[in-house]
Formats: structure tokens, sequence, C-alpha cells
């Protein structure tokens, strides 16, 4: 949002090593779009299968799950290699202190679909 004018929100796109220090100068501002954008074979919207926050994190993040089934997480590197799996059983958990500072792809797979979070460590 701009300084003064809440009404205006904006959508920059930035490259991936610029995001580290375009967030610590915008505590205010998110990586992703602002909603999950899912949608059903419908087109309606659907609620997210998981809220990941904070994000950007410095020492661990928290996965909230919003389904009641369990999930994979997976986490890439940005040239897609896998870094780390979890199998989320739990309703919450935490992770992510053993990751290096960086941006990572979060792919979440349930039984009934799966989505990508972009999430970023810093210093």
């Amino acid at each position: 949002m701009p300084p003064g004018n809440k009404d205006k929100s904006q959508t920059l796109c930035i490259s991936p090593s610029a995001v580290p220090a375009h967030l610590s100068g915008h505590p205010g501002d998110c990586i992703g779009p602002c909603s999950s954008g899912l949608r059903a074979a419908s087109g309606l919207p659907v609620e997210s299968l998981i809220s990941v926050y904070p994000n950007p994190f410095q020492s661990t993040l928290t996965i909230h799950s919003n389904s009641q089934e369990p999930m994979l997480i997976t986490i890439r590197d940005l040239a897609g290699r896998e870094i780390e799996r979890i199998q989320l059983e739990n309703e919450t958990q935490t992770f992510g202190s053993n990751l290096m500072t960086g941006i990572y792809i979060l792919e979440v797979t349930s039984g009934t679909g799966s989505e990508k979070v972009i999430i970023t460590k810093i210093e």
C-alpha cells in the first residue's frame, strides 16, 4: 500500500536477489499474491490449504493446516532442487531452522489438491 493511500494497493515484480533488501525496507509488504488465487472447477475461489507465517522469516516458519487431512510439504530452491520434505500430520508445525538464507518454493500436496507458496529466509 502506498503511504497515505490505503485504497490503492500496488503489485511489484522484483528480482529474487532484491527481495530481502526490499522487504527489510518495506515491512508491510508480502511475497506472492495477496489472496490465494485458488479456484475450484466452478471458477469460484477456494480456501488455501495452509497458512505460512511469518514470511519472510529469520529462524523458523510456522505452517498451519486449514484441512484435517495429512499433507506433504516439499521445499525446493529456485532451481527446483528438493531441499526438504515434511509430512504435515498436525494442525500446526514449525520448521526452517536448517534452511540457509534465501528464497524457496514450498509445495503443499494433499488428497484434495496442491498449491505453492514462495517463502524467504532472511538474516
